[in-house]
Order: structure tokens, then sequence, then C-alpha cells
């Protein structure tokens, strides 16, 4: 019985001897020609047909790997299970920084922290295999945080004294991770309020033509010139509002921006009373503003009810004129500012400084607007010249004057001798350009505000006539403070824009320094010149237009071939709506002859000088 027992343990014992030599030797086989990594070691395992390779993975960076006792430098080697493998993976770590960034204001400040950490690194285990890659475990780990002293420090250093968060500091030497915080802010300065003005009355006539919704003119609500009697308040003036200083986050005074106070220039008809502009005669309310300068007047207005003929001669006035009736022929209606018809012209001649509105037909008529925009624009950049040339003329003198040699001279040479000298030498520019505008104003003198023709009565006086036996310095400087006054004071005029406004035309001219707006049927066998736009809503059936800043027609040309000339400059564009074949295009140099019908056409100049119809 107990043999037995032994027997069969010991049967038992071989059988388990014998599958675990099975299972090693089945392993060995396994693992022949294989490498594999466990908890931070490389282990190899020959075999008889192939050597295993390791390769790094290019992202592992930081790894130093010796094999028997050598450094490698080849990102992939071969292993034997006799090799030696050292791995070495260098740690990284990132120390704490914080920066300030302030705005371009210097109101706000941020700190930008981002605290220490290290990258705990580990080479990662993997099975066997012929070919096997190296990679790389990485953790990061914070250890080391910002601190508040950092923090200050920095803020000290960029010099960061005013508005400063206590709470946002610690906040931001809290933060785990990276971070941007709002630590100082400033008081913006406190912008104050321009002077304006306020208007009382509706000074603008440049509706007088208005169409419906249908876009249809209805003539009998044309409306008339406003106007204004003695005593009426035109404009309300408010005063400038000084703003606060404020203070930026590096403790100084931030200023506001500078107010500036409503200019008046109170002319004809007018006066400045406390605040107010206030009407001392009766007549049309005139204001125009350019920033803070601002013009005032009121504009006197004739009113013709009846007709306009031989019976009641021409009418000539330095003002606004209405006419209720119609302009019959061989008549003239001349105006120093804007026009009103309210009745048909015939065969007469309309000449507005500024605008004309005609509510009725024009036929057989010369009208032209703006004459006087286009002279003072003229003469304005003239006087532009000779500002510019007379401030260096003084500053010679000035130095000529104050110099030792001249101090110290017995026979001094006289002002007026050094000017003419000077003139006639090195400011042959200023001589040239106080004669063209001395010219310029003499033959515009009907249409210049006083202040213009006393000028060049000034220069012609200083310059060329020599009235005053002797110039000086002072005389000088009083003319170019009057040239600086009516620049200033005129800035508005030259900037002012002229208009044609009529329902329709036939056989007639038309010239305008500004835009030209036909509302009613169009324009016939008309000639029209536009240093602005011409917009014609109806036809346009025959005669020709030009148009610095471009046109714009409903329909062009007709069917039974009458010619339509168009023409604007190079940079510009002809748009209408509809146009019939022999319609002709000019653009800048080239032309263009239609020779089909067109719709919706835009016509501009491509990049080779042809003109395109888009």
């Amino acid at each position: 019985m107990n043999r037995t027992t032994e027997e069969e343990k010991r049967s038992v014992s071989d059988a388990k001897n014998s599958f675990y030599q099975q299972y090693l030797s089945k392993k060995s086989n396994i693992l022949k020609g294989k490498v594999w990594a466990v908890n931070g070691s490389i282990f190899a395992k020959d075999g008889s047909n192939s050597i295993p390779t390791i390769t790094i993975q290019e992202s592992s960076k930081g790894i130093t790997i010796t094999k028997n006792g050598e450094i490698l430098t080849e990102s992939t080697f071969e292993v034997t299970e006799n090799d030696r493998i050292l791995i070495e993976i260098k740690e990284i770590i990132i120390p704490s920084r914080c920066t300030v960034i302030t705005d371009e204001e210097q109101l706000t400040a941020f700190i930008e922290v981002e605290p220490g950490y290290q990258i705990i690194r580990e080479m990662k285990d993997f099975p066997p295999t012929h070919k096997a890659v190296l990679t790389i475990n990485e953790q990061k780990v914070i250890n080391v945080k910002v601190t508040i002293e950092e923090i200050k420090a920095q803020l000290r250093e960029t010099g960061i004294t005013y508005g400063i968060d206590e709470e946002a500091i610690i906040l931001a030497s809290q933060s785990n991770e990276h971070a941007l915080i709002e630590v100082a802010r400033g008081i913006p300065a406190e912008e104050g309020k321009d002077g304006f003005l306020e208007l009382q009355v509706e000074p603008s006539i440049k509706h007088v033509l208005t169409a419906d919704q249908n876009g249809n003119i209805d003539f009998r609500e044309t409306r008339k010139i406003p106007t204004i009697e003695p005593g009426d308040t035109l404009a309300v003036i408010y005063p400038p509002k000084v703003g606060k200083i404020g203070r930026s986050i590096k403790n100084q005074e931030l200023q506001p921006r500078t107010v500036n106070a409503v200019h008046v220039h109170s002319e004809k008809g007018t006066k400045v009373e406390e605040n107010k502009i206030i009407a001392t005669k009766l007549g049309r309310p005139y204001i125009q503003q350019n920033n803070h300068v601002v013009k005032a007047a009121v504009v006197p207005k004739y009113l013709q009810r009846e007709n306009v003929n031989i019976a009641t001669g021409n009418i000539r006035f330095y003002g606004d004129v209405e006419v209720e009736g119609e302009v019959e022929e061989n008549t003239t209606v001349e105006a120093g500012n804007d026009i009103v018809l309210h009745a048909s012209v015939n065969s007469s001649v309309i000449a507005a400084t500024h605008s004309i509105y005609c509510s009725g037909n024009i036929s057989n008529s010369i009208l032209s607007a703006g004459e006087k925009s286009a002279v003072l624009l003229k003469l304005g950049k003239a006087i532009g010249v000779i500002a510019i040339q007379l401030d260096m003329l003084i500053s010679v003198i000035d130095q000529i004057t104050l110099s030792s040699n001249y101090i110290n001279s017995k026979q001094k040479q006289s002002i007026r001798s050094i000017v003419d000298f000077l003139m006639n030498k090195r400011f042959v520019e200023l001589k040239t350009a106080v004669k063209n505008y001395i010219f310029s104003a003499d033959q515009y003198k009907e249409l210049l505000p006083i202040e213009w023709r006393v000028l060049a009565k000034e220069l012609q006086e200083l310059f060329f006539t020599h009235t005053y036996l002797e110039a000086t310095v002072h005389q000088l400087q009083s003319v170019l403070s009057a040239i600086q006054e009516i620049q200033e004071k005129n800035i508005l005029d030259f900037e002012e824009n002229s208009s044609i406004v009529v329902a329709s035309t036939l056989t007639s001219t038309l010239k305008c320094n500004g835009d030209v707006h036909i509302v009613g049927h169009g324009s016939l066998n008309t000639i029209i010149e536009a240093q602005g736009k011409v917009i014609i809503n109806g036809l346009l059936r025959g005669g020709s237009v030009f148009a610095k800043e471009g046109v714009e027609i409903r329909e062009a040309g007709s069917s039974s071939g009458v010619k339509s000339s168009i023409s604007v400059p190079d940079d510009q564009t002809i748009r209408i709506d509809r146009a019939y074949e022999g319609t002709e295009l000019k653009i800048g140099p080239a032309r263009l002859i239609l020779n089909e019908l067109g719709y919706n056409i835009s016509a501009c100049l491509n990049p080779d000088g042809h003109i395109v119809l888009k």
C-alpha cells in the first residue's frame, strides 16, 4: 500500500517536472531573437536566424543609452542577451516665472504666471519583439509656485505703483496653471465734450424738389426759401465741457483730450448775444460749419411774385432770389447766393454764385451755378502760397536785422530795400503769387467778399506801389494775420458745394461747380458740365454731358439714333439703366459707341485703358 503511494507521488512529480521543462523550452523558443523591457530594464534572447533591434522614438529626447560601456549615437541599435544596456533618462525641470503686461494707455496691468514644474520621465515597458520602439512616459508635477514677493518685485521693476489689487496678487500666487490675471487698474481720463451748435431754424433749401414713394415729383409741393425775422434765434451755442484728469498704473496723470469751443463768425444780419446767434434783419438764415468754425449770416432775399420780362427788367441781387412767376425771353436773373424758380424759364440767363433750383422746364437758356465757389477756391490756393512765402520772408528779415553785422553797420539798409531785394532774388514765387492774386481779385471783384478786396489793395500798396514810404516788419505781420483770418473765416466757402436741380431742360446749357440733378422728364439737346455728379432721373436725348464725379442716367439715346455723348474722367464710372445704340461713352481718353441696346450698364476703364461694360 505504501509502495503504491510512493510510486504514485513519484509519477506525479516526474509529470510536473516534464511539463515545466516543456514550458521552459517552449518559452525559450518564443523569446529567441527578441528583446523586451520590464520595469526600466532591457532583456534580450539570442536567436539563430535574427538579432533583435531597438529604435528610439524621435519624440523621446533627452535619453542616453550605453551599450557595454559605450554611449550609442545611432537611433537604432542591435541587442544580444549578453549585452549590458544602461538607460539614462534626463529629467526636465521648468522654473516658475511671472511677467507683467500693460496696455498702451498704461491703465491696466496683468501678471502672467506659470508655476514651476518637473516632468518625470520613465521608459515604457514593451513586450518581446524582434523590432522594438523605445518610448517615454512623461508626467508633469507642479513643484514650485510663483510667490507674492516675486509678483510684487515684478510690479516694482515695471514701475507700477497705483491701483494694485492685493487679492488678485494672492490669487495669482496660488495658481496651479498658466494664468493671466489683472493685478492693477488706473483711472482713465474722463473725456470732456466739445462745444456745439444747436440750430433753431432750417437754413437749407437744397431739397426744393422732392419725390414721393414712387419717385414722382409733385411740383406743387416745392418749398420756398426759409425766412427769419429780426430778433429770431438762429442757433444756440453750447460751451465745451472740460474733462477730468485720470491716473495711470504708474501713478502718472492722464490728461483728457483738449476740448474745442465753437468759434462763430457773425456776419451780416446776425449778432451773438450771450450763447445765441440772433438775426438782426429779415432774410434767409445761413449757417455753415466746419469742425468748430461756424459762419452765420442772414442772407437778404428778393421775391418776385410776377413773371420776369422786359417790363419788370432783369434781376440782379446780391442775396437770394425767388421767382414765383415765369422767366420770359431775353431776361437775366443773377443772385449772390441761391436762386429758386417756381415756373418755367425760356431763352434767358440764370446765374447764381451758389445753387439754382427750378420747378419748371428750362428751354433755350443758360444756367450757371457756383462761379463764386470756384473763384474762392482758386484765390484760396493763391493766398495759401502767399501765407507760406510771407512767413518765410519775415523769418529771413528777422535773421538779417538781428545779426551782429546789421546791428553794427553804420549805414543800415531799410526794411523796404531788404524786402525789394529778397522779392527779386529769393522770393520770386511770392512776388508772382501776389501779382496773380491782385489781378484775379480785380477780375472777380464783384464776386468777392470785401476782406478779399481789401487784402488785394494792401498787397498792392505794400509790395508794388510803395504807398508806405517805409515798410516795416509789423506791416508784413499785419498782412500775414489778415491772410490767416481770411483762410479761417472762409474755409467753409472753399468747401461749399453748388448744385443745379431742375425738372427738365431743352436746348440749353447748364454749368455747375457741383452736382447737376434733372429730376423730371429729362434733358433734350442740352449741354451739361458739372464739377460734381450728373444724375438724370428721366431721359437723355441728344446733347452732351460731362461730370467730374460720375454720371447716372435712367435712359440715354433714342431708337431713332439721336446722338447723346457722355463723358467722365478716367477714374469715374458711367451708369445707365437703358442705353440705345449710337450712345457715345467717353472715359478719360477712351471712347466707345454702343452698337446695340444695352441695359444696366456700368462703364469704366480697365487697367489697359479700354472702356469695359459691366
